[in-house]
């Protein structure tokens, strides 16, 4: 089971092509840089992300791969438990949100007034987005045309250490 107090990364979504999907390359430099730190980080996702894992190996010693192997309600209880959540737009980032545990929330195409995780007094959302021009495009012909993803590409890993270390 994970650590109490480690952090977690949700990776993508299967292993098709995903606007909304951070570079692998870029998640592998953040848990290198987290293991650097001796921060312990849990990776969860769906059975389908497996591939993606696999790519990432192998695994920096403090990172426990927990992809596939989670039910919701254990999804719940991690993220609960951890003291932060890196995450594209999808689902772990939203519970985060609602169990009140801070999270960094890596947007691209997506418009993040009506998709990210909402902030309340109680919960910390930092919301990461390269800030292009033609974002957000998610559901137009901008998208569809889109063939190097650089809404996601040009969220940093530099951005996102920085913005975890601002978390409560």
């Amino acid at each position: 089971m994970a650590r109490a107090g480690a952090g977690h990364s949700h990776i993508g979504k299967g292993h098709r092509l995903n606007h909304r999907a951070w570079p692998l390359a870029h998640w592998r430099e953040l848990l290198d840089k987290l293991d650097a730190k001796g921060l312990p980080t849990v990776l969860v996702g769906a059975p389908s992300d497996r591939p993606l894992l696999e790519a990432l190996h192998p695994l920096p010693p403090s990172t426990l791969d927990l992809i596939g192997r989670t039910d919701f309600p254990e999804l719940i209880g991690l993220i609960q438990a951890a003291r932060g959540v890196v995450a594209t737009d999808t689902g772990p980032a939203h519970v985060a949100a609602a169990v009140n545990t801070p999270v960094v929330s890596l947007i691209g195409p997506t418009n993040p007034k009506r998709t990210a995780p909402y902030p309340t007094p109680e919960n910390r959302v930092e919301i990461l987005s390269a800030g292009l021009d033609c974002s957000p495009c998610y559901h137009t012909p901008a998208l569809e045309a889109c063939d190097n993803n650089r809404c996601m590409q040009l969220i940093t890993t530099s951005r996102v250490l920085m913005a975890m270390e601002n978390l409560p």
